[in-house]
């Protein structure tokens, strides 16, 4: 009796691997076949012959089962549902030079603009960078910004998780966060270091609008999310060990635009800080850019609720609000730390 308990579910992890196997020596076939036909193929029409999208699925016998993504087994008709991915349920062969380049590059460029910003927020702020345009905050006064906007910051990735799992998608709170709120707020930090160009005075509540709002909250909003939207160009299964790879790489991408910013920002900033802060300005356009330009090649999966599939009891709104309450209360502990830290 043991050993049937342990067998069924062993014939269907080798069942499992097999199909794996039947699935990639197919691709493998019609590539090799695709490219005897048309030897004038680029390199970007061979990554788009990709690996089928399937998943893993226990049965109640005990075995396993590979199944398009987006169809519920259970189903009777599983064909009826509108699949989770854009896509065609694709993925690329190499996700890292297909499509997972665009998104470690405006994540670089992000972190360099940020840390860029804030590292020198303290300094603009009591001025130091032009002794007659500023807003004439002491030092403690200057800390107590930075400390709320990072904060703030670091909180508000909840709100972007939130948005990419229940509301709009990964892809479109990149979109949207860069678009509609980092870049604005970067845009008024950078505006207020010209001299009466909004207002007679130094207008230090357009300031405070983007250093305390747009400028944090587009930030963090985005960080909670790139990294997973990245992940998941990767095939769950066939390509799992890659994952690994590619979270060294975003990583590295992190610290290197991190160490770029917050050295050219800061250098900038002592001879001219109106083109040191446009500089931040001018990279988070860039990186939407660039991103923006990966979109036919991503894997793009829609939010639960945006699925017609998936919405019960357990995707709710309010059942997701609770969920997330735990989470929240977690991430609030960032806000006091944050204000610790800074004082450092």
């Amino acid at each position: 009796q043991n050993i049937h308990h342990v067998g069924i579910p062993l014939l269907g992890l080798v069942q499992c691997r097999l199909r794996c196997c039947e699935l990639i020596l197919r691709r493998i076939a019609a590539m090799a076949k695709d490219h005897h036909h048309h030897h004038g193929a680029s390199e970007a029409d061979r990554l788009i012959r990709s690996i089928p999208a399937c998943s893993v699925s226990s049965t109640s016998t005990g075995t396993s089962q590979l199944l398009p993504s987006g169809v519920d087994q259970h189903d009777d008709h599983p064909h009826s549902h509108r699949p989770l991915i854009y896509n065609s349920n694709r993925y690329a062969l190499n996700p890292l030079r297909y499509s997972v380049f665009f998104i470690l590059i405006i994540e670089a460029l992000e972190r360099f603009s940020y840390y860029g910003l804030i590292y020198t927020q303290t300094p603009f702020l009591t001025g130091v960078y032009d002794a007659g345009w500023n807003a004439g905050m002491s030092g403690i006064q200057a800390s107590e910004v930075v400390a709320a906007s990072t904060a703030i910051a670091f909180t508000a990735p909840f709100l972007g998780a939130w948005l990419a799992d229940g509301i709009m998608g990964d892809y479109w709170v990149i979109v949207v966060g860069v678009l509609a709120l980092y870049i604005p707020g970067t845009i008024l930090i950078a505006l207020s270091t010209v001299p009466h160009l909004v207002g007679e005075t130094f207008n230090v509540t357009a300031l405070l609008v983007g250093l305390l709002f747009f400028y944090p909250v587009g930030a963090g909003a985005i960080k909670s999310v790139v990294n997973i939207f990245g992940a998941k160009q990767f095939h769950p299964v066939l390509q799992r060990q890659q994952i690994s790879s590619y979270y060294v790489s975003f990583y590295m991408a992190i610290n290197f635009g991190a160490l770029c910013g917050g050295l050219l920002i800061s250098t900038l900033a002592q001879s001219n800080v109106t083109v040191a802060y446009f500089t931040p300005v001018f990279m988070l356009c860039l990186g939407l850019m660039i991103f923006g330009a990966g979109t036919p090649r991503y894997v793009v999966t829609k939010a639960s609720m945006s699925n017609g599939a998936l919405k019960d009891q357990r995707t709710s709104p309010t059942h997701t609000f609770r969920s997330m309450l735990p989470i929240a209360g977690i991430s609030a502990l960032i806000v006091p730390f944050n204000v610790a830290y800074s004082q450092m």
